[in-house]
């Protein structure tokens, strides 16, 4: 008999391009615990999204300018 297991592995993780980001500070308006500015681009302080911030940082990826914020998406794996 097999038995099967649902993982509950869902993760967004977020990635900032820094050969395209333009210092413009969205992100870090937007989502201050997950990023923040360096001398001339922004910089990850938390790469796992938390659940509740998922919607927000989607939507923030889209709104940079520069299209530099890079999101992957893990989804819950059935095992």
């Amino acid at each position: 008999m097999m038995t099967m297991f649902i993982l509950d592995v869902e993760h967004m993780f977020v990635e900032i391009d820094t050969k395209r980001c333009v210092g413009c500070g969205l992100c870090e308006d937007n989502h201050p615990e997950i990023f923040s500015m360096g001398e001339r681009f922004a910089v990850i302080e938390q790469p796992i999204v938390p659940d509740e911030d998922r919607e927000s940082v989607r939507q923030t990826a889209t709104d940079c300018p520069a299209e530099a914020i890079v999101t992957t998406e893990y989804p819950k794996a059935i095992v």
